[in-house]
């Protein structure tokens, strides 16, 4: 008999660890719709605060049950398969329900201002941080993306 748990289907305003390869694809991120049975759109989340940028949301950790405040890279949104996310670890506030789409209006949401600073451009220290994460959520989504697009290898 197989002793591996099996994953419950993600729900939008769960938080969830992508289940990469390697490390380096082991990421957290917030559900934030049901694509089709067997898919997911996720934004990305980092426990990175200090480099939030003007699309990125500070939420504290009593926001989403985390043990410190995250913030949500509202640009980096990506469709991920079901199996690729780990269980729930959390989950976001509703008052925070804003968020649970692609590119949420943040001037709506409660208890703000809560992004950071615009980049400022390729000289901005946050520019290659964002890059690399972008990168990553687009590798690990890369097989998803093909699929709901209808292209194969």
């Amino acid at each position: 008999m197989n002793s591996a748990p099996v994953c419950t289907k993600p729900v939008p305003g769960e938080f969830r660890i992508t289940v990469g390869v390697d490390e380096e694809m082991t990421k957290l991120v917030l559900v934030i719709a049901s694509l089709r049975e067997d898919c997911s759109l996720v934004t990305l989340v980092s426990e990175d605060t200090y480099l939030a940028t003007h699309r990125d949301v500070l939420v504290e950790e009593d926001e989403w049950g985390g043990l410190d405040a995250v913030i949500i890279e509202t640009d980096i949104c990506v469709p991920l398969w079901n199996h690729q996310l780990s269980f729930p670890v959390g989950k976001l506030a509703e008052k925070l329900n804003g968020l649970l789409q692609p590119r949420p209006d943040l001037d709506s949401l409660p208890d703000g201002p809560r992004h950071g600073i615009a980049l400022s451009g390729p000289e901005d220290s946050r520019w290659k941080w964002k890059e690399l994460e972008l990168e990553r959520m687009n590798r690990l989504s890369a097989d998803c993306y093909c699929a709901l697009c209808g292209i194969s290898d």
